[in-house]
């Protein structure tokens, strides 16, 4: 996922914890990261930046193939991810709206064919 360069500051900006975490360079440490955020409520880990919040960036030439393979697999594991708290985001909103209509009656519980 590419980030503009004012959220990448705002991300940065109250540092390093739980989430996100800063890494100046990629490594098979990220896949220990990834993981974890997998398992939990999820974040991001931020490449090229310092411990101390110093953006330095990062260059990705002649590359060993396995991490170039490994590259490729966490980021096919972002989009999951991604698209897996895209689904939890609408479930959630619709659930409101279900909430909302029956609180307000404009849907009655005796009637479950009227929710949509």
């Amino acid at each position: 996922m590419k980030l503009e360069p004012d959220t990448i500051k705002s991300l940065i900006g109250p540092g390093e914890g739980y989430n996100p975490v800063f890494k100046e360079s990629f490594s098979n440490g990220i896949a220990r990261e990834i993981c974890a955020f997998a398992n939990a409520d999820g974040g991001k880990v931020l490449l090229g930046v310092s411990d101390g919040g110093e953006a330095r960036g990062i260059t990705i030439s002649n590359m060993d193939p396995l991490l170039n393979i490994q590259i490729h697999i966490l980021s096919a594991v972002g989009k999951k991810i991604e698209a897996e708290e895209n689904k939890k985001i609408a479930l959630d909103e619709l659930l409101r709206s279900i909430l909302h209509n029956l609180m307000t009656a404009k849907i009655r519980a005796n009637h479950p064919e009227a929710i949509p």
